[in-house]
């Protein structure tokens, strides 16, 4: 059972890889283009290993080192959200969350849930403009950009890139 999964495992990553191509496309000798729910970010482009888990979620990986769950860019779809019972839609959720909103409608265990484990001891905020609004968190444990454009939820999350360079590649694509 356990060869089976190393297997599959390596089957995934293999496809991945070789996939890639349909994601990414080459811009300039640092940065790379990722194209992801019809947006392109660059990245920078010196990534190891591509990884693509279709799905609820389509969560789109690139590592930039060896250490296991380390130096690596994600790229979550939120649009739909799986098993939790937010009581209100996702964007509002966030912006009650962000804004500690006093008077909210979504539900108050999920957003006091949400609040210690990602804003507790971490900086967080907001930052907006005409086309899109983007909420984030940044502490020792990396970076999390929640990006709402119109329909759309994006979470980008990186232990490998600081705040500003995860803004910049959000402003990039807009």
């Amino acid at each position: 059972m356990k060869k089976l999964l190393y297997v599959l495992i390596f089957a995934l990553i293999l496809i991945s890889a070789i996939c890639a191509n349909l994601f990414l496309n080459q811009n300039s000798e640092s940065r790379v283009d990722v194209h992801y729910l019809g947006m392109n970010f660059s990245v920078p482009s010196n990534h190891m290993l591509i990884g693509l888990i279709q799905g609820g979620n389509d969560l789109l990986v690139l590592k930039y080192g060896d250490e296991l769950s380390k130096q690596y860019i994600g790229f979550t779809n939120e649009s739909k959200p799986s098993g939790i019972d937010y009581q209100c839609e996702l964007q509002e959720f966030y912006h009650d969350v962000f804004t500690e909103a006093v008077n909210s409608n979504c539900n108050a265990e999920e957003m006091g849930a949400f609040k210690k484990v990602f804003l507790s001891n971490n900086e967080f905020g907001q930052w907006k403009n005409n086309d899109f609004i983007s909420y984030y968190i940044s502490g020792d444990k990396g970076v999390f950009l929640f990006v709402i454009l119109k329909e759309k939820v994006i979470r980008i999350n990186s232990d490998y890139l600081a705040l500003q360079e995860l803004k910049e590649i959000v402003l990039q694509h807009l």
